[in-house]
Formats: C-alpha cells, sequence, structure tokens
C-alpha cells in the first residue's frame, strides 16, 4: 500500500526550412520525453524490485520532405538519435526466490515477469516513397534500419547463472542487447493497378513486407530467422468509394516464421519443463471482403 506521485516538464523545438525553388522542406526538432515509474503487480515479494523507476530520455530528428515530378513522386527521409536514462522495460517468467529465501535444495522458489529500469539508446534511419507509374498504376514502400540496445554496463534481470545468496533474483549485463525482438532493417513495397469501367473500378494490389533477422536471448541459437510475406488483393470498387468488395490472399507463399519467444516454462518445483510459447506468423489464408459506406 504505497503512494507515489510523478511530475515532469517535458518539451520540443522544431526547425523548418522550405526550398522556394522545389518543393522540398528540411527540418531540425529536438525534444524530451517521459514516463512515471510504477510498481509490478505480483503476488511474490521481490524485495528491492518490486517498484521501477522514472523514465527520462531526450531526442534528435533530422529530415526532409519532397513532391516532385510534377507531384508524382513523394520522397521522405529522417535519422533519428533518442538517449534514454532508466528506460522502461520488461522481462518475462524471471526464475526469482520469493523474498530471497531458495528452497531448501537452493532451487528458485517461483518465476515472475517484471517490469525493470536500464539505460540505452536508440538511433536509425527512415526512408518513404510513393509513386505515380501513371493514371491507374501506383507504388509505393519504405524501408527503415533501428539500432536499439541497452548501453554497456546496464544489468537487467536474467535466468542466467544462479541467483546470489540472499537475493531475490540474479542481475546480467545486458550493454550491445537489442530492446525487445524488433528488427534492425525492415522494408516493404506495395503496388496497385486499377482498370476503371464505367461505373466501377477492377484493381490488384500486392504488399510485400521483409523482416531481417532479430537477436532474441529466449530463442534457440540466441536468434529468430529474417523471413518475407507477401499479400495479394483483386477486387472492385466505386468509384466514388462507397463500397469495395475484394478476394485476399495474405501470405500467399505460407512463409512459416517466428515473431517472438518466450523463456522456457518452468514447473512447481521450479525446474524447467522444456516447453516455451513461440508467437508465429500466421500461416496463408484465404479469404473475401466487402465494405460499404453510408
Amino acid at each position: 500500500l504505497q503512494d507515489r506521485s510523478y511530475d515532469k516538464v517535458t518539451g520540443n523545438a522544431t526547425l523548418q526550412y522550405a526550398f522556394d525553388s522545389e518543393d522540398i522542406t528540411t527540418y531540425l526538432t529536438t525534444g524530451t520525453s517521459y514516463r512515471p515509474g510504477g510498481a509490478t503487480v505480483s503476488a511474490r515479494d521481490l524485495g528491492p524490485y518490486q517498484e521501477f523507476l522514472e523514465e527520462d530520455s531526450w531526442f534528435v530528428e533530422a529530415g526532409v520532405k519532397s513532391s516532385l515530378l510534377d507531384n508524382r513522386l513523394r520522397l521522405n527521409a529522417a535519422v533519428f538519435y533518442q538517449d534514454y536514462s532508466d528506460y522502461i522495460g520488461r522481462v518475462n517468467r524471471i526464475a526469482i526466490n520469493n523474498g530471497g529465501v531458495p528452497r531448501p535444495d537452493g532451487s528458485p522458489t517461483h518465476e515472475t515477469s517484471l517490469t525493470t529500469n536500464g539505460d540505452a539508446e536508440v538511433m536509425g534511419v527512415e526512408l518513404d516513397f510513393e509513386y505515380l507509374l501513371g493514371a491507374n498504376w501506383q507504388i509505393a514502400g519504405g524501408l527503415s534500419y533501428v539500432e536499439a540496445e541497452y548501453k554497456d554496463g546496464t544489468r537487467i534481470p536474467c535466468n542466467d547463472g544462479d541467483i546470489p545468496a540472499g537475493s531475490v533474483l540474479n542481475t546480467c549485463d545486458v550493454g550491445g542487447e537489442t530492446l525487445g525482438t524488433q528488427p534492425p532493417l525492415s522494408a516493404s513495397l506495395r503496388s496497385e493497378y486499377t482498370i476503371p469501367f464505367d461505373s466501377f473500378d477492377s484493381y490488384v494490389r500486392g504488399l510485400y513486407r521483409f523482416v531481417d533477422r532479430r537477436d532474441d536471448r529466449d530463442a534457440n541459437g540466441g536468434e529468430l530467422g529474417a523471413y518475407a510475406i507477401f499479400d495479394l488483393h483483386a477486387g472492385l470498387r466505386d468509384p466514388a468509394d462507397v463500397w469495395d468488395v475484394s478476394v485476399f490472399v495474405r501470405n500467399l507463399f505460407d512463409r512459416e516464421a517466428k515473431q517472438d519467444v518466450q523463456p522456457v516454462y518452468r514447473d512447481f518445483n521450479g525446474d524447467p519443463t522444456g516447453y516455451q510459447k513461440v508467437q508465429v506468423e500466421p500461416g496463408r489464408l484465404v479469404g473475401i471482403s466487402a465494405t460499404y459506406r453510408f
């Protein structure tokens, strides 16, 4: 039964410049952000790990937005950096000694998930475009490369090694490890071709998504593989966008991929069971979609 209050002043500033001769705008923005602290809700005594601290960060971003080729091409790009103090993260199914007291045989008493703090930084670049190849053909896409890592010397709860005597849990140095399982590189490409008729339009649309390999300490080998998914849509729609009927195939080539892996489950004695929860990319899905706007 604790009472905590948090307050913080945040803000940002942006400098923007528009070129007269071209439809091009550049910008530079910087600012701060904040998330309040709190507590992990648990039936166990987590000692000093019950509460987590406030998170502070500052960021800077520079970019360009443009409209070229008589407004047929839209091209945007940005680079960014964000520095976190006490980044608020989450770890799953960590082996613990309730109140710091292990079982008589020295094994952990329970496992729990808890919210943590650790210094981190994020940096990256993003690109996106949209291009009208013709009156009825459009192509668009985007690419991002992001490095999101804990800083050197950061320690958070983990299941590696034994729990020190008198401690609730063990911690590991995660400096250089990624935040979560977000891929460093991701890309998408979308194209649509329309054939107009007197009272309706027909169209074909394809969407390609690429997800790069990701580091994951809970996965076998510590890594989740890269994968690519292709979706296909074909349909008819009203030129005024009142109704739309389409047939779609998601994950056309039925690619198998893991999105996320969680730590191994433990039994009531605290021993690993060998079973893990794995979130996978859905397999091939074929369906019909209909929309009507009143």
